[in-house]
């Protein structure tokens, strides 16, 4: 994306000054703003106050007003979501072109792995063909246990806490209960909250 000037003449020091403005904002990102700008440009020349660091150069103006009139004449904002949207773009062509490429790699290792996995459940030690055979299906998203048996088994689990819960709380010492009475009962829920 090209960066646009409306309020200046090309080639001039404020044409310059002001496209310098707006690639920095452009370059803060999403939560870019023109008070977080001239900020760092302030914070910029604090941290060099008599241009030895070479800072200032960098630097078009520390006038806030000055880029708020730029911001709103050169709109920035209307240029920052051109930009944001061609670099999800380029982005997402980056992804893509990069799950391709793996993709690609894969198809050439595939064979490889598949050789090996073969070698493996030939020669390997019974235990070590378990755990390979074990690890693939997993890999693959087949479990040991169906989805109907695990959600049995977790609400048959939710049931006996739900179940234990309801015991310690029906057991609730009286107000006049002594005080080791009262720390058991205390003891018996933290336990069974753990």
């Amino acid at each position: 994306m090209t960066v646009q000037i409306y309020g200046a003449n090309p080639g001039t020091k404020e044409y310059l000054r002001r496209q310098k403005a707006l690639t920095d904002f452009l370059a803060m990102g999403p939560r870019r703003s023109v008070e977080g700008l001239w900020r760092e440009y302030v914070s910029r020349r604090r941290r060099d106050p008599d241009g030895s660091l070479g800072l200032r150069r960098d630097i078009p103006t520390t006038n806030k007003e000055l880029l708020y009139r730029w911001s709103k004449e050169d709109r920035w904002y209307e240029q920052a979501q051109a930009y944001d949207a061609e670099q999800q773009e380029r982005e997402l062509r980056n992804l893509s072109t990069l799950r391709g490429r793996v993709l690609e790699d894969l198809a050439v290792l595939a064979p490889l792995v598949l050789e090996e996995f073969a070698s493996l459940l030939r020669e390997g030690r019974q235990e070590i063909k378990l755990k390979a055979i074990e690890t693939w299906l997993d890999r693959v998203g087949i479990v040991r246990l169906s989805t109907t048996t695990m959600t049995r088994e977790i609400l048959q689990q939710t049931e006996q806490r739900q179940q234990q819960e309801a015991e310690i709380l029906g057991a609730i010492p009286p107000d006049d209960a002594s005080e080791e009475e009262w720390a058991r009962w205390l003891a018996r829920l933290h336990e069974a909250g753990s």
